[in-house]
């Protein structure tokens, strides 16, 4: 796949705001631990700031200067400490890079980035609004549904990454529909469809497997 089109989709969504000048600031999703448990819940990344920023993994944050037009990617720092269990992640530049935004920075630094923009007004999503009160806002549900309306029309990218996803469980589906024999069990099948799903490059499924047999099917 080519470079991820974020600053074209925050191009997209600012249009559909009517606004000249202003901030769009937004969170991703956080990773999230079980109760009383060292494990975390799978992770899922919210939809409307994946379509911002392209971005999956947790911790993020990416803002848009509409009035100079400059898409900035915020990332989580990971000391020396924590590579050593997670890895080393990518460069600042890199993460730019890889998901078309003009600049980047850690996101202990959003404070002082968005302050020094001095935005008249902050647009951010309705599940962001307490990182961001210490700013000006608008109205939350502006942002959001001008995101929805931006998301309605895909984009050469977005197309691509839809008929590969389709190709990909098309393929997966047959496969199944082939080995399947009487016998096996819910779990089987779902640990085989699964399997092929993600030896095709997929990180996860967009929704989990429905598979059933028995009294446990439906009409």
């Amino acid at each position: 796949m080519t470079t991820y089109p974020a600053k074209q989709h925050f191009v997209a969504t600012a249009a559909r705001l009517g606004a000249d000048t202003g901030v769009i600031l937004v969170y991703g999703s956080e990773t999230l631990i079980h109760p009383d448990s060292d494990t975390e819940y799978e992770f899922h990344q919210n939809s409307n700031f994946y379509y911002l920023s392209g971005v999956a993994e947790p911790g993020f944050a990416a803002a848009y200067d509409i009035g100079t037009r400059t898409a900035i990617l915020f990332v989580p720092h990971v000391s020396a400490d924590e590579a050593v269990w997670i890895g080393v992640p990518p460069s600042l530049e890199e993460y730019r890079a890889a998901h078309g935004f003009d600049a980047a920075h850690y996101t202990k630094d959003i404070s002082e980035v968005i302050g020094a923009l001095k935005p008249s007004v902050v647009f951010t999503l309705p599940e962001n609004a307490s990182a961001c009160n210490a700013y000006s806002l608008a109205p939350v549900e502006k942002l959001r549904a001008a995101v929805h309306e931006a998301r309605v029309y895909k984009d050469d990218y977005e197309i691509e990454v839809m008929r590969r996803a389709n190709q990909i469980s098309s393929a997966a589906h047959v496969t199944l529909m082939r080995e399947a024999r009487q016998g096996m069990i819910e779990t089987e099948l779902r640990g085989r469809f699964v399997g092929l799903v993600l030896a095709q490059g997929c990180s996860y499924e967009a929704y989990g497997s429905i598979v059933a047999k028995g009294r446990n099917a439906a009409v």
